[in-house]
Order: C-alpha cells, then structure tokens, then sequence
C-alpha cells in the first residue's frame, strides 16, 4: 500500500510539473491590466449592424464601447497575415476556398457575411485600433506555426499598446516564448474530451491537451479556458495551487459575467450580448 501511495505522488508531482505555467510576478502584473476591459470576441459583431466577425466594422464598434479586441489571424498563401477564424470561407464569405491556399489580393474581393466589409490584415487592425483598447490576437496554427508566429511578433514590434498573443497550439506559445519573450502569451485550452468541441486528436493528445502537460516548455502567462468548464480540476489547479491569471471564453450571456468574472476567471472574453458595465458588476 505504501508503495502505491508513493507511486502516485510521484505521477501527481510530475503532473504538476508539466502543467506548471509561468509564475513571474512582473509578466503577472503587466496583464492584470486586461482586467480593466471585457474582450470582445472576433470584435464587437453584429449583424444588425452589418458588423460581421473578425471585420473592421465590429473591431469600430468595440473601440466606441471601449471593450477589448480577441481576432484570429491566419496565414494566405502569399504570408499575408489575414484576420479570419475558419481557413475555409464557406461558413462566412460563402465560397468553398481556403485561406493558406488563397492569396490576399482574392481574399479582399469577398464579402463578410453578405455585407460590404472584407477580410481585414493584422496591419489594418493594428492601426485601427492604435492602443485605443487591449488586444488579443489567436494564432490559428497547428504543429507548423513558425512563419505566423514570426510575422505577428514582427507586425507587433513597433504596436504601442496592451497586447497578447494565445494558441490552442503549445508549439505558438512556446515559440513567443523563445523569440518575442517581451509579448505576452496564453494557453488556450477546454476539455478536448467534450463532444461539443468534435475534436479528432488521439487519446493521448486530447489528454495532454486538456490538462496543458506542455506548459512546462511554453510557459504560458496566462490560461484561456472553456468557460463552461470553469469548474474542472484543471482549473481549480491553475487558480489555486499555481494562482495563474485566467481568462473565460466565450461568455455569450450576463449571468456567465455575474457568476463567473472575479471569482473564476480574471478576464472575461464575450460574445453576442452587451454586457453592462463593468465597474458595476466586478469586484
């Protein structure tokens, strides 16, 4: 029995280790200044407002309300930094194309969701948003991640403003972390095992992905995680044994804001609603 019990010590110390994400007060302290701002997801969207995702119109939007930026940047096949989540353009141009097979120059010419605005660059962005409000950029990359990486950490070297970059990718975060140490970096992460996610990892790689056994090398300064599953014990992992700095995605409601900002996650990310304001609701 003795044995046994040391076994799993041994199996939960090296879990921990592996989960561990940077514990660096000072890179802590630069991002507690995220927690003044909600983060609009793929910018403040609304069709009513002929304000589709990921489009300067919704990223406007989001600056008049004073509400932080999260955008998705994927590569064209001309290295263009595009902002866009899905590769392919079906769901919102309508076109059965992919991005990183697809040159910037055609890209442009597609409408957002039915409307006038086009698929923006990370530059266009950059300079809309000005340090206005934080910002937010997922790196949409799998295991060959090198060349975005590099553009946006080039793109953002003269940026002055709040900005991090997160991965679903530990290979994104632990490549900021080696050549752009100075951006911050997030782990995003959820339970890969949740059918609503659909994923097709492997066993293993779903596992090692839920419970972010990569973070040892990337070492992320903070976690992105599925809201819904703000109470798994990954999470309770990350808040209370390793005190990281948190970050809830998608809240697509005021009672996810009410119940969860504060007390589970630092950051809120939010979708399809307009959340109140945040001094009243907060702290």
């Amino acid at each position: 029995m003795f044995v046994v019990v040391i076994i799993i010590l041994i199996v939960a110390g090296a879990v921990l280790y592996l989960m561990k994400p940077s514990m660096n007060s000072l890179r802590k302290a630069r991002f507690k200044s995220f927690e003044h701002s909600y983060i609009a997801h793929r910018g403040l969207h609304d069709m009513h407002f002929d304000a589709p995702e990921n489009s300067m119109a919704a990223f406007r939007r989001a600056i008049s309300c004073g509400f932080g930026i999260e955008l998705d940047v994927r590569l064209t096949a001309d290295k263009q930094l595009a902002v866009i989540h899905d590769d392919n353009l079906r769901r919102v141009c309508g076109v059965d194309a992919s991005v990183s097979q697809t040159d910037y120059e055609e890209l442009k010419t597609y409408g957002l969701m039915g409307t006038k605005e086009k698929i923006p660059l990370l530059s266009d962005v950059l300079d809309e948003v000005a340090g206005r409000v934080p910002l937010i950029i997922e790196i949409k990359a799998d295991y060959v991640c090198e060349e975005v990486c590099s553009l946006t950490a080039k793109a953002l070297e003269d940026y002055d403003g709040e900005v991090c970059v997160q991965s679903f990718s530990p290979l994104a975060v632990e490549w900021f972390k080696k050549h752009a140490p100075d951006i911050l970096r997030g782990q995003l992460s959820m339970n890969f095992f949740d059918e609503r996610h659909k994923r097709k990892e492997s066993f293993p790689l779903k596992l090692a992905l839920t419970l972010m056994l990569y973070n040892f090398k990337s070492q992320p300064d903070y976690i992105a995680y599925d809201y819904v599953a703000y109470n798994s014990p990954v999470m309770y992992v990350m808040r209370n044994i390793f005190g990281a700095e948190t970050a809830g995605w998608t809240m697509v409601s005021q009672k996810c804001i009410d119940d969860l900002a504060g007390s589970k996650f630092d950051i809120v990310i939010f979708e399809g609603f307009m959340p109140k304001e945040k001094e009243n609701i907060l702290y």
